[in-house]
């Protein structure tokens, strides 16, 4: 079973991940008014941030793309989805992200209409086109 094939109504677990208090704010708050989409830990480290993922059994790990410049999540569970927050639209961004293992690369910017439908498995475009 995959992330977008739940068991009855377990919701999706999330674990997300920003240095800062009010970007785990703003990313809590984006995620926990979805129905069917739970906030399982928040941390400021990208290491803390796999930990957290791998101990709550998480489907995504959404991570600020800064906290890559001193540390990694290190292996995640299959069944978790890497998801990078990033600053730059551009086409190479997402592959960046995508070459250090995220699954989708999203723009802070557009988090509030591309976060939420990507959890629940919709495609969204990483850049402007």
């Amino acid at each position: 079973m995959d992330q977008h094939q739940r068991a009855g109504d377990d919701p999706i677990r999330v674990v997300i991940a920003h240095g800062a208090p009010s970007g785990r704010f703003a990313l809590r708050m984006l995620i926990d008014g979805e129905p069917g989409v739970e906030v399982v830990a928040a941390a400021t480290l990208a290491t803390e941030a796999g930990r957290l993922a791998r101990e709550h059994h998480a489907d995504f790990l959404v991570l600020y793309e800064g906290l890559l410049a001193v540390g990694r999540p290190g292996v995640l569970p299959t069944s978790c989805a890497l998801v990078i927050l990033g600053l730059e639209d551009h086409p190479a961004a997402a592959a960046a992200a995508k070459a250090r293992g995220a699954r989708d690369y999203v723009l802070w910017d557009r988090a509030a209409e591309d976060l939420p439908p990507l959890l629940r498995g919709a495609t969204v475009q990483p850049f402007a086109a």
